[in-house]
């Protein structure tokens, strides 16, 4: 029943707007009002003006989307709540591309990047391969080897700094 009465109204508003139109055109009373009519007679005969496709609840594109403004305008925390999330989905996605970008797809600061390696122990152990170079096995290989342009070495350990004021973790 609703939307039968939104339709309705919907109708009445694009004659009353297209009734306007042709009074601003300097049509009398009765002319405006008689072709205004016999527009939406036409108009629920064939397609619409604007797209093209056959009218489907209402007249034509224009309405429809008026249509949903006007429901917009009737239930204001609605439209909050969507323009929210939007908004929201849209802040998240351009975080997540964000980190995908700085990560995965931007090559990384360095020539030849394709040549980066990484060092790693192995005990021959079970459990025990993989394991971080020790920082003496970090100076062999920078006095030693002749295979590596630069060599660096990197913790991801992390341990409790101590000073004034209490510990932080770092």
């Amino acid at each position: 029943m609703a939307r039968w009465k939104d339709l309705q109204e919907e109708i009445a508003q694009h004659v009353d707007d297209r009734y306007s139109d042709l009074r601003a055109q300097g049509r009398s009373h009765d002319d405006a009002r008689a072709e205004a009519m016999s527009e939406i007679d036409d108009d629920l005969a064939r397609n619409c003006r604007h797209c093209g496709r056959r009218p489907r609840g209402s007249l034509t594109c224009y309405p429809t989307f008026s249509i949903s403004l006007r429901g917009l305008r009737r239930s204001p925390i609605f439209a909050i709540v969507i323009v929210l999330t939007l908004a929201l989905r849209i802040g998240a996605n351009s975080a997540i591309f964000s980190i995908v970008n700085a990560v995965v797809l931007r090559p990384l600061p360095y020539d030849r990047d394709g040549r980066v390696v990484v060092v790693r122990g192995d005990l021959k152990r079970p459990g025990a391969n993989e394991i971080p170079a020790s920082a003496g096995e970090y100076v062999d290989y920078r006095n030693r080897s002749h295979a590596f342009d630069h060599i660096a070495a990197y913790d991801t350990d992390g341990f409790n700094l101590t000073g004034d004021g209490s510990p932080e973790r770092a």
